[in-house]
């Protein structure tokens, strides 16, 4: 077993890359749910992301209210977790999944 891995195999976090685009590297942006069911798959995606396929993971610190903050961050929006002002006038992708269950 890898030290600091849950997998036996698993990919170490010092082996880990980011995504990249355009010549700019990035690591995978997580949403996480508020809510425990979502927590649990989202562990497990943690480790199949990081450990299997080897990527590094970033997690937002905001907390979505709701489904539509969700799309806001999915598509872009730069301050998707305000509701006033979700800030998708100039999108960057820098969010990639969010869990839900």
């Amino acid at each position: 077993q890898a030290a600091g891995t849950c997998l036996p195999n698993g990919v170490a976090p010092e082996r880990r890359k980011n995504l990249t685009k355009n010549g700019e590297s990035f690591p995978v942006g997580v949403v996480l749910q508020p809510y425990r069911s979502a927590e649990l798959a989202n562990g497990i995606i943690d480790i199949l992301i990081s450990e299997v396929l080897g990527y590094n993971l970033q997690y937002d610190p905001h907390v979505p209210a709701s489904s539509l903050e969700v799309i806001y961050a999915m598509i872009g929006c730069k301050t998707w977790y305000n509701r006033e002002s979700p800030g998708c006038e100039e999108r960057k992708q820098e969010l990639h999944f969010v869990v839900e269950s």
